[in-house]
């Protein structure tokens, strides 16, 4: 009996220790819902998820916040390592060991999200939108010292949220006025999100596309996008007489 419990604390360990990333993402997330339910209590408003069409395609928002002071969005990110970043670069740095990698720059996504939510709400353009990223995993945020925008871990979300004070711009029925409007243009839907996320994969194909050269190294002709059973590709415009490919 007592190999068997420690046959099945040794799979624990091991699931544990495979899935850590993951399950402190998990915290993190949690500790975010928590911070939020607080600012509930103080009578703001919460909308999780927001998934908004514009004239310039769709954005999904993580979470946004209406209080009396102006709309406060916020961008969760799930990281583990070390983060780089400043506030007007386009990318920042992920380090984990030897290991570095690029993503987008959040500050720069909220923004995109900020302008949507003015495009949803143009009798609201007096408002003030705040931005705020929370960072959640086990990340460690290094050089933010020059970065003007909120940055923060998700134990310091409530308290950022309700310091966000100044001019009251928005009575009580107007912070329910903006919760509906905002709940009624959400897409909840299968197929708005699906096509949602499908754009995202275009746009993220396109940028790898201008990546690489667009000229096949064979014949020299113009590569143009196709598309197979087996997903995108770059195949030459001169095909069949020329059959080279590019996976993207």
């Amino acid at each position: 009996m007592e190999w068997i419990l420690v046959v099945i604390f040794s799979v624990l360990i091991i699931l544990v220790k495979k899935n850590r990333s993951k399950i402190k993402g998990i915290v993190g997330e949690k500790i975010v819902a928590q911070q939020l339910e607080k600012v509930i209590l103080e009578g703001y408003k919460v909308l999780h998820d927001v998934l908004i069409k514009t004239e310039n395609g769709t954005s999904q928002i993580d979470h946004v916040v209406i209080s009396p002071y102006g709309l406060l969005v916020i961008e969760t990110k799930n990281y583990k390592g070390w983060i780089y970043g400043k506030e007007e670069s386009d990318y920042w740095t992920q380090v984990i060991y030897k290991g570095k990698f690029k993503f987008r720059n959040p500050i720069k996504q909220n923004w995109g999200h900020i302008c949507a939510l003015k495009a949803v709400l143009p009798d609201y353009k007096d408002v003030l939108f705040h931005s705020i990223i929370v960072i959640a995993g086990s990340a460690a945020m290094k050089t933010m010292h020059d970065i003007r925008t909120k940055v923060i871990y998700p134990d310091m979300l409530s308290n950022t949220i309700l310091n966000h004070r100044g001019i009251q711009k928005l009575k009580e029925e107007d912070i329910e006025k903006i919760y509906q409007s905002l709940k009624s243009k959400s897409i909840n839907d299968k197929k708005g999100r699906r096509e949602h996320i499908n754009n995202i994969k275009k746009v993220i194909e396109d940028k790898a596309i201008n990546k690489v050269n667009m000229k096949c190294p064979y014949c020299g002709s113009e590569m143009v996008r196709r598309t197979s059973k087996f997903g995108n590709f770059l195949g030459c415009s001169r095909f069949p007489k020329c059959k080279f490919t590019k996976r993207i």
